[in-house]
């Protein structure tokens, strides 16, 4: 219910002003990496220079109704995005910040590597990234580096199909079992046969696959 609740939608100049107050919380700055707070006209030519290239830099704000209550941005270094997420103060510790990190999530689309750089004394963020299924890749004394690989839908998709087989495939051996006991106990000597061939075509088998070790 609250996902549907919060509206996650690109970020354009209007939310300049939005983004300029978070980002110099105590809270923010006292979080973030740089430790220091961002200059007005440095943050706008920062703001304006993510707008102008999307492709590498996407900006998210969070609303519920027409109030903001916080940022998801994006920015690519190399091959991943590092993710960084802000809230006005009275809006954090009230569950937000994981349905605003999910909602963004599906709009940047698949296949991305998402990074995310969390002091160790941030408590909430970091079981914020753990709980949004981020693994950690690093950690120092001062620092938690956070990975996700974000995915097609598909490759859940033909997971479950696979867990679903894999079931099925359980009972149909039980069944196959209890075939192969009713043909022992009818037919001795055919069933004897029979299962000496597929004996001997498994281990063949087993010597090809051998060759692939």
């Amino acid at each position: 219910i609250m996902s549907m609740v919060i509206k996650i939608s690109k970020a354009n100049k209007k939310d300049f002003k939005d983004f300029y107050l978070i980002r110099n919380q105590k809270d923010s700055i006292k979080n973030s990496l740089s430790k220091k707070p961002v200059s007005k006209s440095e943050h706008y030519e920062w703001f304006l220079n993510c707008l102008k290239n999307k492709k590498s830099k996407h900006l998210f704000i969070a609303k519920i109704k027409k109030q903001t209550i916080g940022y998801i941005r994006y920015e690519k270094k190399d091959i991943y995005y590092v993710v960084s997420i802000g809230l006005y103060t009275k809006f954090q510790k009230l569950g937000y910040a994981q349905h605003m990190l999910q909602g963004s999530e599906k709009k940047i689309g698949s296949k991305k590597i998402l990074i995310a750089d969390v002091k160790n004394f941030n408590h909430r963020s970091l079981k914020l990234f753990q709980s949004a299924n981020f693994e950690i890749l690093n950690k120092n004394k001062l620092v938690t580096q956070f990975v996700k690989i974000l995915q097609k839908q598909e490759n859940n998709y033909f997971l479950n199909l696979i867990k679903k087989i894999e079931k099925n495939r359980k009972k149909n051996n039980v069944n196959w079992m209890e075939l192969l006991k009713l043909a022992y106990k009818t037919t001795p000597e055919k069933t004897k046969k029979i299962f000496k061939k597929i004996h001997q075509t498994d281990s063949q088998i087993n010597k090809i696959s051998k060759r692939l070790i």
